[in-house]
């Protein structure tokens, strides 16, 4: 029997680095991929097609904390039309970002699109402003509710 090779055939990790990382993949990430321990990608590839772990559409569609979601357009490893349609508890600006022709790092790729997005949200956080419109209407009571479609209803 021979032993577990620590590193997996150098196309399997040219071919994650670049689904993972674009065009932007620089050689110290292929060495520190080359570098883990090949176990190590088998289990964590295993547990999530075995649906192990936390449910993260359950915890996002509960949670009260304000939450940005931004994937590059190209990203080959997640499914964006799937994450659009989560109904996410608070959702900033009430949209999943996606930001064109990046890949799955879109921080990696092109922090100048990335962190602009980023400030924004972290503004926004901090000034009570990320709150999703949405859920500010349910948070209302009945009486404000009425009072507001009195309002509308009366221009």
């Amino acid at each position: 029997m021979r032993p577990a090779s620590r590193t997996s055939p150098k196309p399997k990790i040219e071919t994650l680095v670049e689904n993972i990382f674009g065009d932007s993949s620089e050689p110290f990430l292929r060495e520190a991929v080359a570098r883990a321990d090949g176990r190590f990608r088998r289990r964590l590839f295993e547990a999530a097609r075995a649906g192990e772990g936390v449910d993260q559409r359950l915890i996002v569609e509960n949670s009260p904390v304000p939450l940005a979601v931004v994937n590059g357009g190209a990203d080959r490893l997640v499914n964006l039309d799937y994450s659009d349609t989560v109904s996410y508890a608070n959702l900033w600006e009430g949209r999943c970002h996606r930001l064109s022709g990046l890949g799955h790092a879109p921080f990696w790729e092109a922090p100048g699109d990335f962190n602009p997005l980023l400030e924004r949200f972290l503004h926004d956080v901090e000034t009570g402003c990320a709150v999703h419109k949405h859920n500010q209407v349910e948070s209302r009571t009945e009486s404000e509710q009425n009072n507001e479609n009195y309002q509308e209803s009366s221009l």
